[in-house]
């Protein structure tokens, strides 16, 4: 049997128990043997149709590439049309410049005012933004006990563990992928280090490699966003290689389960749209306040030259 545990953070450890010396279980029967070679012939198919998928939705991808670079191009009525736009700005731009010469005392008090106001904003979204990001610290010590509980693996499986050239080697080590909603994460691409293997995660979001080397492994995950994720595995045996005989034991394990997080690291990843609406806003005011005041006085000046 085997169990697991986290002997350092970030660290998933999983302990096998191998069986004591019984000639009766320590030979694997032809029924097993022949089950552990259904299920990799099971897996060699699954993960082909995985790289069929992947394949076709690449092609895809490219299609639209190329069909997005048509450039159209800019013929002399779409300049001219160009031009008047440009014209027509700029007279919009000289009537608004008369029209605040004509009303310089109001937009003062309307810029002095929205200065005002922009603070009193710009104060009450930096106390808004606090209590955003003290609460966003205890949903994320929330959501690190949740991924915790369910990377606890429930479940065991039955694999062969062989002594290879005085190497304890798993058939099989079979991981699960969850997202933080505890759904399977499907379609994602997972390199096992140190003698690389890759694979794709099921609509079961699991993957098994093949001939695993019982030690310390680190695991690559390529998620959605274009990142990648590291994981530490631990594996460790309760007897020395010269305790399992060259035919091999069957050991039952438990099965690893990583919840991929894809959630922004910073604290203002989950800011609400209204607060950065009303931030915005703020520091629009502010700088439409300042720069009319800005050019009252400049026109207020040129008429006193006048």
């Amino acid at each position: 049997g085997g169990g697991s545990s986290h002997a350092a953070p970030g660290v998933i450890e999983i302990q096998i128990q191998i069986p004591k010396e019984d000639p009766a279980r320590s030979v694997l029967t032809e029924a097993q043997k022949l089950q552990l070679k259904l299920d990799a012939q099971r897996q060699q198919l699954q993960e082909r149709k995985s790289r069929a998928m992947d394949l076709r939705a690449r092609a895809a991808e490219r299609r639209a590439a190329r069909l997005t670079r048509n450039v159209i191009p800019i013929t002399p009525s779409i300049w001219d049309r160009v031009k008047s736009g440009g014209m027509e700005l700029r007279e919009s731009l000289w009537k608004m410049l008369r029209w605040i010469e004509g009303n310089a005392v109001s937009l003062e008090q309307s810029a002095i005012g929205s200065v005002r106001n922009g603070w009193h904003s710009l104060i009450a979204s930096g106390q808004t933004l606090a209590h955003s990001i003290a609460s966003r610290f205890d949903v994320r010590e929330q959501m690190t006990a949740m991924r915790t509980s369910m990377e606890k693996s429930l479940t065991k499986y039955s694999t062969a563990l062989k002594n290879d050239n005085g190497r304890l080697v798993l058939a099989q080590l079979k991981i699960t992928l969850l997202s933080p909603d505890g759904s399977p994460y499907t379609n994602a691409p997972v390199v096992l280090f140190s003698d690389p293997q890759s694979a794709v995660t099921d609509s079961n979001g699991t993957v098994i490699f093949q001939n695993v080397e019982v030690r310390e492994h680190r695991l690559e995950i390529h998620t959605f966003k274009g990142d990648v994720q590291q994981r530490k595995i631990s594996l460790t045996a309760s007897a020395p290689a010269s305790a399992v005989g060259k035919k091999g034991v069957v050991v039952s394990i438990p099965e690893v389960r990583i919840v991929v997080d894809e959630t922004n690291t910073s604290p203002f990843g989950r800011l609400s749209p209204l607060f950065f609406a009303l931030w915005s806003l703020g520091i629009l005011a502010i700088g439409t306040g300042g720069g009319m005041y800005v050019m009252y006085r400049h026109f207020a000046q040129a008429k006193r030259r006048r």
